[in-house]
């Protein structure tokens, strides 16, 4: 057995144990401050009139970005694997998609690696930390503005500070990850920013910039999508409440609660009233995003896994 695959030693385990705990707890308690500003008999009114066709066509946007994802992760692939072909990327990024389901915050993306042929974990894993350093680049260049309006001049510099660290992190990932491993926190993920510097000598900054490019049309497609939910509720956001979706999707791309939950929804119940949502409309078209966007696209990666026997 390597030296990186040995078992966790107790003391390591512990801390882990507390981050679970201490997630579980800020879990609980924003839902509570989220459920108690809600009017349950307001929103039931809202979900029961909900125009079911408008829902249904707010679907189709998740087969669209689910079918044109897959191409970023392809394009990372063949850096490794020239010959990788799109039906192994699609699965294996409804694989990453099932996993996400079960195993918090980004982990679960790694589940992919295993809907590869020959991909060893090293540089699969390596492939998966620069697929989702796109999408934070992305996200965090997208937020800036919602920032701006939210925080002042404070809050979009951080916004910008992230997006430049992320974008730094993905061109030269040795330079910028490579330091991280010596806190004493951190030493164990050696072995995987190692995996991350020798798939990217293999990739090339093309397929970087292709994927950076990708990912943005993709969040335009999401918040597309979240306007139509909102629509289909009987709203229709304004400019300011667009400029704001993607602060509220940035909770998907940080564990800090248990999948998100409870994050989303009282980002939404802070930025979205003041725009001339309802408290009621925010959470239920979170919620229904929520369960298009990332759960429908999850359902069909078990579905999957389950018939490959995994």
């Amino acid at each position: 057995m390597a030296p990186h695959d040995e078992p966790p030693a107790p003391a390591a385990v512990a801390p882990r144990r507390l981050v679970t705990l201490v997630r579980i707890t800020l879990t609980a308690g924003i839902l509570y401050l989220v459920l108690g500003t809600i009017d349950f008999a307001r929103l039931w009114a809202l979900v029961a009139s909900a125009d079911l066709v408008l829902l249904a066509f707010a679907v189709t946007y998740t087969a669209v970005i689910s079918g044109t994802r897959p191409l970023r992760w392809l394009w990372l692939l063949r850096g490794v694997f020239p010959l990788t072909s799109y039906g192994v990327a699609l699965r294996s990024t409804l694989f990453g998609a099932a996993a996400r389901l079960v195993v918090p915050g980004k982990v679960g993306e790694v589940g992919r690696v295993l809907a590869v042929p020959g991909l060893k974990p090293l540089p699969g894993v390596g492939l998966t930390i620069l697929d989702l350093l796109i999408e934070v680049t992305v996200a965090f260049a997208l937020a800036i503005p919602g920032a701006l309006i939210l925080g002042g001049a404070m809050a979009a510099t951080a916004a910008l500070f992230c997006t430049a660290i992320a974008a730094l992190a993905l061109f030269h990932p040795h330079r910028v990850l490579a330091p991280l491993t010596h806190l004493p926190m951190l030493h164990r993920l050696r072995d995987r920013v190692e995996g991350v510097h020798q798939v990217s000598r293999s990739i090339g900054r093309a397929a970087l910039w292709k994927g950076l490019g990708l990912t943005a049309g993709l969040n335009v497609i999401r918040f597309a999508q979240l306007y139509v939910i909102l629509v289909a509720l009987g709203t229709v956001p304004g400019t300011a409440a667009v400029i704001f979706f993607p602060l509220i999707g940035l909770a998907d791309g940080f564990p800090l609660t248990v999948g998100g939950m409870g994050a989303r929804e009282w980002l939404a119940l802070k930025v979205l009233p003041d725009c001339g949502i309802a408290p009621e409309a925010a959470v239920a078209a979170v919620f229904f995003h929520f369960a298009i966007a990332a759960l429908l696209p999850g359902l069909v990666g078990l579905w999957l896994m389950h018939r490959k026997g995994g």
